[in-house]
């Protein structure tokens, strides 16, 4: 057998066939690793972590904005038109109050006399008869008419202590009785505190905050019956009785069917 010789010329041809070769294979692995889809579990990882304002899944997730409501500005319990006077909040002693005359044998507290004609001058365009029935009260008054009106329940045959809780229905003992601080006026149509009309009350209300006042004792939530104590006052409705506040605390109040006891608890100290 003849022993054949590869030139160099053949050698070198050869070399460079084989790293050519290796060369193209190496370039396709490459390419076919970095096309691969991302796996599932890789997915799901960046769609689990959801940060404010980042675009996911080309929607945009923002933190949601809370909602707030705030008070009217300033507005504190120790204010003097927000004073509590009620059977949880008695006030034993006269309040050192400057009164003014509003007509017809009534007086209120003098730094809320303009708005108080100015609201009954409103309230005269609706019904042209409301006036004035009972603004500031003594505690010496308010024991003498609270008396009144227990033995004027006993002689209708009632016990002492029905006589009072009938009263009391319509009336609170003394020191109980926002009528002390002069910033509160009995307000009807008619010679009795029950001759309003619904319809006229509801006018009136809607016209009080623009002067500062709110009807200080609606009725029970959840029910349309007058003789219902509510909760939050512990009297019954009447819509005879008008308290100052404030403008703006009259306007919160009422926009939000808030009490007096529930808006001052809201407020700082």
């Amino acid at each position: 057998m003849k022993n054949y010789r590869t030139s160099p010329l053949v050698r070198a041809g050869i070399a460079l066939t084989a790293v050519g070769s290796f060369l193209v294979i190496a370039l396709v692995s490459v390419t076919a690793s970095t096309t691969q889809p991302r796996s599932e579990t890789s997915q799901t990882k960046t769609a689990a972590i959801p940060k404010t304002g980042k675009t996911i899944n080309k929607q945009a997730v923002w933190a949601e904005t809370p909602k707030t409501d705030p008070l009217p500005a300033g507005a504190r319990q120790s204010d003097w038109n927000l004073v509590l006077v009620n059977l949880a909040h008695k006030h034993m002693t006269d309040f050192p109050v400057q009164l003014k005359d509003v007509g017809n044998g009534q007086q209120v507290d003098a730094r809320i006399a303009p708005q108080l004609l100015a609201f009954l001058a409103a309230a005269k365009t609706i019904n042209t008869d409301e006036h004035f029935i009972s603004g500031y009260r003594s505690i010496a008054y308010q024991t003498q008419l609270f008396n009144d009106y227990i033995s004027n329940e006993k002689s209708s045959g009632k016990t002492p202590a029905d006589a009072e809780a009938a009263a009391m229905k319509y009336s609170q003992p003394p020191g109980a009785s926002e009528h002390m601080t002069g910033l509160a006026m009995d307000m009807a149509a008619g010679s009795s505190l029950d001759s309003n009309q619904a319809p006229d009350i509801s006018k009136l209300e809607a016209l009080a905050v623009n002067y500062g006042f709110i009807l200080r004792f609606p009725k029970a939530p959840g029910t349309s019956n007058p003789d219902v104590k509510n909760p939050s006052t512990g009297i019954e409705y009447e819509y005879w009785h008008w308290r100052y506040v404030g403008v703006e605390n009259a306007k919160y109040m009422t926009a939000r069917g808030l009490t007096l006891e529930e808006y001052v608890a809201k407020l700082p100290k």
